[in-house]
Formats: structure tokens, sequence, C-alpha cells
């Protein structure tokens, strides 16, 4: 049986995770403003170069850059200068990159955990219709199910060096913001407002773009295993309460031939949808 709790006892861990690491991310942004940026300066080319081109070789050798942050990082370790500002933008993305680097044990942990329970689980209620059993490699339909672009119409690692890049972005413009009124602390509710982007905790549930991304790979496995057992029909199951959405209202219990059934529309028709598939004997 489909466990949605176990869902989020799994997602409360990434949850707690992501607040610890927040701190850390914090203090290492505050370490950058530390460095002594000033609003007047930030067109000059007095800061500590041989420092940030330590920080650029250390992200570099950390292997938390790619694609062009990657190409751009290494084409500052031969400028004989760079302006105040630009190293300050480029210091507090190498802390944004290296915060995510730092999540991604948890993250593949959590993500694993809870699409292995829905194909353990999926793949039990096809035994008791087909009356027989198929090797499913999990390891190969997780990996997958996480390339694939998803109901929002992005692929996961795709999304992540964007909002990254955006949250790192975000961060820069206050920054300089506060430069230029004389402050020089990390705003706090920045970062909550970027935690909750990812993972937004409303008592025990969940939202989220990690929650999406979940919700996506499960009906997408979901749905791989139903093809594989030969199974002809699926039924719309989610849960029943004042959260259900009109959308999901229209299709929990209703039952649809495989080939009729799409991600974004029936299943994971919104983020943090609470909908998933329960397979069907062909004769009803």
């Amino acid at each position: 049986m489909i466990d949605l709790q176990y869902q989020d006892k799994q997602l409360n861990k990434y949850y707690k995770e992501y607040t610890r690491q927040r701190l850390s991310l914090m203090d290492e942004v505050q370490g950058v403003i530390d460095m002594g940026f000033t609003y007047e300066e930030l067109n000059s080319y007095n800061k500590d170069l041989d420092r940030f081109k330590r920080e650029t070789l250390k992200a570099i050798d950390n292997g938390t850059l790619d694609g062009y942050n990657l190409y751009m990082a290494q084409k500052m370790l031969n400028r004989n200068k760079i302006k105040n500002k630009d190293m300050l933008y480029w210091l507090i993305l190498y802390k944004y990159f290296e915060f995510i680097y730092q999540m991604e044990a948890i993250e593949k942990e959590v993500i694993n955990a809870i699409d292995e329970h829905f194909i353990e689980e999926t793949i039990k209620q096809c035994e008791n219709i087909v009356g027989k059993t198929y090797k499913i490699n999990s390891e190969n339909l997780i990996a997958e199910a996480m390339q694939e672009p998803n109901n929002l119409g992005y692929e996961w690692n795709t999304y992540k060096t964007s909002i990254t890049e955006y949250n790192a972005s975000e961060m820069y413009d206050n920054i300089i913001l506060n430069l230029r009124n004389n402050k020089n602390k990390v705003n706090r509710d920045i970062l909550e407002r970027q935690q909750n982007r990812m993972i937004k905790k409303n008592k025990t549930k969940f939202t989220g773009a990690l929650d999406n991304q979940i919700d996506f790979t499960t009906s997408y496995i979901q749905l791989h295993i139903f093809e594989k057992f030969g199974i002809k029909k699926a039924r719309i199951m989610g849960v029943l309460d004042e959260r259900t959405c009109e959308v999901c209202d229209d299709y929990i219990g209703k039952v649809y031939k495989l080939e009729d059934i799409v991600i974004g529309v029936q299943i994971s028709s919104h983020p943090s949808c609470r909908c998933y598939l329960e397979p069907v004997k062909e004769y009803e």
C-alpha cells in the first residue's frame, strides 16, 4: 500500500538538513561580506585578488561548478584584475553552489527512499493482478525518471543549476542594496524564502520544488512498472480532505487506460500534487 506519510517523513529529513546547512550558508556569505566591500568601491579593483583566486580554485577543484560557471571561473584565474562587484558576485555564487553540493547526499537519499517505496508497493499490486513478477532495476529506473523533464517542463539538475544562480543573484542584489544603506549583514528572510522554494513545511505537510519532483518521479515509475507487467488500466488515487484541489477532485477515483494517462494532467497536475496510481484488472 502506498504510504504518503512515509513520503512526508523522508521530506522532513531533507527539510531539517536544509535548515541546518542554511545556517552554514549564512555564515559563509557573511564571511564574504566581511571582506570589507563598500558601495563606493564596487567599481574599483582593490580587493584581495589572491584570496579570490584561491576561492575560485577551490570551487573548481571541489567539482561544484559546471558548464558556463566553470568556464568563467577558469577564465578568471588568468585575470590580473577583477572589479570588486564582480568578485563579490562570484564569491557569493561559489558559496551557493557549495551549499547545493553539500545537500546532494541527503537529496539523493530521500528521493531514492521514496521512489523505492513506490516501486516496491507498485510491484506488489501488479503481482496480485497478473499472478507473476518481473525483475525491475530500481536504480536504473529512478535515474531514468530523474533525467526526464518533469510535469513543469524542466530536468531536475538543470533546475537546480538555474535556481542556484537565481538565489545567488537575489542575495547579491540584496547585499548591494544593503551596502548602499551602510548595512553589512546577511538578510535571513531571503535565505528562508529561498528554502521555501525548494522545500516548505506547513505543519506536517511539504511543498516546494523537491516535493514536486518526487511527485513526478513516482508517477513516471508507476507507469513504467504497469507497462512492464502488462497492466492496461489504472485508477487515480489521492487524498480527499480540505486541501484537495478542484483539479484533483475531478480525477480521484476514475479509471483510465494507460495510454490516456498524462503526467501533468490526471496525476502531478500541479506542484505538490498528492495523487498517485493504482493498477486495475483488465475487466474493471
